[in-house]
């Protein structure tokens, strides 16, 4: 019998975050798939169920790479609110204007747009919804040519984008907020730890009953792979290590209570 190629340890991809987990696990993926499911022996069933935990993983990682996405609704509701008051103000103070062609087009796009007054107050899918309405009626040929009368093109322009951008940060959110109810990335992290392992030891034990160079070659890939993700980890922890003692650096100051707690935590976490 010819040496045995092991598989590297790979308990440390317990300490990966979601984003390098997933890494991990599209490169099992790709390699399984580029050297063939029955020529490495790997149970279809678990690979398969694998493959779909990972899409479920992924689609948690892309959605929490936008976790902050209450901030930027707060921000893009405080950009519109700004924009309707001075849009629907503009409008109503151009009734007044002195100008014949300026007073009838502001008194005009003023009729149309009355029922819009006070939008700016309303929660912000209603809002979204109703900036909506607002930016159909002003689309329209005998509102349009009114708006450039007034010189308000721009701001429709702005608030078209704006709302957009808004409709699709409020949509992302119940998304985030549905998935995150039915699924948590530690429970699918757990599920494919298992399926991994009964992948992987189905191949390597199939490399000592029945060798082929195939087997041979998925155990060093992925051995490699496993490497190169520790070493990745490694470097990011050891940069964070080294960011948290330049931060302390020339302190002299005794570290809040709060700060301590948070130490500790993270220190037990990773404990």
């Amino acid at each position: 019998m010819g040496k045995i190629t092991e598989i590297n340890s790979t308990s440390f991809v317990t300490k990966l975050n979601n984003t390098e987990y997933a890494y991990v696990a599209n490169g099992v993926i790709n390699r399984i798939n580029a050297m063939g499911v029955e020529e490495l022996h790997a149970p279809a069933e678990a690979f398969a169920k694998f493959q779909e935990r990972y899409t479920v993983l992924e689609d948690l990682v892309a959605k929490s790479r936008i976790a902050d996405e209450t901030a930027q609704i707060a921000e893009i509701d405080e950009q519109q609110d700004a924009l309707l008051v001075y849009l629907l103000g503009a409008i109503r103070n151009a009734k007044s204007m002195p100008l014949a062609s300026k007073k009838a087009a502001g008194q005009a796009l003023y009729n149309a747009t009355k029922p819009y007054a006070g939008i700016h107050k309303l929660p912000q899918r209603q809002q979204v919804q109703k900036v909506q309405g607002l930016l159909s009626d002003l689309a329209k040929p005998e509102l349009t040519v009114h708006v450039n009368t007034l010189g308000l093109t721009s701001e429709v322009e702005e608030l078209t984008a704006l709302n957009a951008q808004y409709a699709v940060l409020i949509d992302t959110r119940a998304e985030v907020q549905r998935i995150n109810s039915m699924e948590n990335a530690k429970t699918v992290r757990l599920e494919m730890e298992e399926l991994f392992k009964e992948i992987t030891l189905t191949i390597w034990a199939f490399s000592i009953a029945a060798p082929a160079e195939v087997l041979t070659n998925f155990i060093l890939s992925l051995n490699k792979l496993i490497s190169d993700a520790k070493t990745a980890y490694n470097q990011r922890t050891a940069q964070i290590g080294k960011k948290e003692e330049d931060a302390t650096e020339g302190d002299d100051e005794v570290a809040k209570p709060e700060d301590s707690d948070t130490t500790d935590d993270d220190a037990s976490e990773e404990a």
